[in-house]
């Protein structure tokens, strides 16, 4: 159930950073580098099990999703360039004011799908 996690949970803190953001953008940008930080911890702790998730009836062969060698070690890297992104972007983007809500919610619905 942990890659599960690791694999939607960027899509619901993706809705919910948009969301958030619309009422307090200090509050989102601190939301976003949590979840980004979050899905690296969650993501090590993968690396260090190395579970897999099979969902059979799904697109006529079923969904799976199965860690090994090379897809946990990119995950890693993915998680950990994707949480110091994150946390640079804020300074980086201390001038915008326009645009950032859809900005943090592609980049951590990005996230999931990377």
């Amino acid at each position: 159930m942990l890659i599960l996690l690791i694999v939607f949970a960027p899509f619901v803190s993706g809705a919910l950073s948009f969301l958030l953001g619309k009422k307090n953008e200090q509050a989102r940008d601190l939301f976003v580098i949590i979840a980004s930080a979050g899905e690296l911890l969650l993501t090590l702790l993968l690396f260090c099990g190395m579970p897999s998730f099979t969902m059979g009836g799904m697109f006529g062969e079923g969904i799976s999703f199965v860690t090994d060698g090379f897809r946990s070690v990119y995950a890693v890297i993915t998680a950990f360039m994707w949480a110091f992104t994150s946390l640079f972007a804020k300074e980086y983007f201390l001038g915008e004011r326009e645009h950032l809500n859809r900005y943090w919610f592609f980049v951590l619905v990005t996230l999931g799908a990377t």
